[in-house]
């Protein structure tokens, strides 16, 4: 039930940057614009890894579990 969450809450901080760089954007803008809500795009950069991490983590809580309930 936690790692559901986890893995939940992983997906929001992983979708976050797109969707407010996609809803901050002018109706005729362009959504990679750097000098706009664009440059939020560059916290990919940690937040690419920080998920990778979080995801790991979930993979061996998962094996842990499925290994006690054998």
């Amino acid at each position: 039930m936690v790692t559901n969450a986890i893995l939940l809450i992983n997906l929001i901080l992983y979708l976050f940057p797109i969707l407010y760089a996609y809803v901050r954007t002018r109706p005729n803008g362009n959504i990679w614009d750097e000098n706009g809500p664009g440059a939020i795009l560059w916290s990919y950069f940690y937040v690419l890894p920080l998920c990778l991490i979080i995801l790991i983590i979930l993979v061996v809580l998962k094996l842990k579990y499925l290994r006690l309930s054998i």
